[in-house]
């Protein structure tokens, strides 16, 4: 209780601060309460973040704001979570649906596999084998593409360390050309 009387203390002073910082700080406070098996509380404060994301995304654009980790899509994700806990899976479905729908539109992979693994887990615990084997076989698509894109992105940071030692040692070759001359 203690915790809690000092996580609202600081979920107060932060609305005061930035909309940014209160995000963070509500992440933080709905973490607590999943934490604790509060699932209700957590899916209040993350449903209250969503609007505040959602107006903190219009208004960053207008003042140029660089995006956090704290995204609609994340936040929809975990609310979904919080439902799945709670056994409610028929509430938790729109959640991860939109969490997916989001994360696909701005190309966050992480999430949107996530958000698909956890729809085909609702799918099988409602016993709708159907859904689940569908949403399943996106999940291991979506997997297989991020495989694929994390092994060009190790081919290429290997190609840029190649160039990179290639460029020192003909720099190091020149300055001992000078040094002869």
């Amino acid at each position: 209780s203690k915790a809690e009387s000092l996580y609202i203390n600081s979920l107060n002073l932060a609305e005061q601060e930035n909309p940014t910082r209160a995000l963070k700080e509500e992440e933080k406070v709905a973490d607590f309460y999943n934490f604790n098996n509060r699932y209700d509380d957590e899916i209040k404060l993350r449903k209250e973040s969503l609007l505040k994301a959602e107006k903190n995304k219009s208004s960053r654009k207008k003042i140029n704001i660089q995006p956090d980790s704290i995204t609609s899509q994340k936040i929809n994700y975990k609310i979904g979570n919080a439902y799945i806990l709670k056994e409610d899976y028929k509430k938790a479905i729109p959640f991860l649906k939109k969490s997916k729908e989001v994360a696909n539109k701005n190309k966050d992979f992480a999430v949107e596999k996530d958000a698909t693994r956890k729809i085909s887990e609702v799918f099988a615990n409602l016993g709708d084998d159907e859904k689940a084997l569908k949403n399943y076989k996106e999940y291991v698509a979506l997997v297989d593409s991020l495989y694929v894109r994390k092994e060009q992105e190790i081919q290429q940071v290997k190609r840029f360390t190649k160039k990179i030692s290639d460029n020192q040692n003909r720099i190091s070759s020149l300055e001992k050309d000078k040094e002869l001359a």
